[in-house]
């Protein structure tokens, strides 16, 4: 990572882009578990070479960063991925077989499976059902 990008600059683009005058409440966060925050449908999907990785439950001081992932509680770290890998996507026409990466579209597909369970829980608490095991699984 480039030694330009530090703390003042980033504080700099954060209040530029979001209007932001403060500093972060850190402590609002940490209060709920911080590196080891978990909550019900709560996705952690991060890449491995991600910039912001060691700021989150991937980071390599967390106590729990090879926690199971599962439709409940996502937890994907992309093997070689960078940060909006997954979500950015490419264009039809840029797709080819090494396109997005096989990390990528395995995380992907991933995701399209935990918010499919999640769906499925919120339509069965609507109609008075028991969501299914989906959201038990490991992803």
């Amino acid at each position: 990572m480039s030694r330009a990008v530090t703390l003042e600059s980033s504080r700099r683009n954060c209040r530029a882009a979001f209007n932001l005058s403060g500093d972060p409440a850190v402590e609002r966060i940490n209060r709920h578990g911080g590196l080891e925050l978990r909550y019900p449908r709560l996705a952690y999907v991060d890449g491995e070479a991600d910039p912001w990785r060691q700021a989150g439950p991937h980071s390599t001081q967390a106590h729990q960063q090879h926690r199971a992932s599962t439709a409940t509680e996502p937890f994907i770290l992309i093997e070689g991925g960078v940060h909006h890998w997954d979500s950015n996507g490419v264009f039809a026409n840029q797709t080819t077989a090494d396109l997005p990466p096989l990390a990528v579209k395995k995380a992907q597909a991933a995701e399209i499976e935990f918010v499919e369970a999640w769906l499925e829980e919120w339509k069965a608490e609507k109609g008075g059902q028991t969501a299914g095991a989906k959201l038990q699984r490991p992803l």
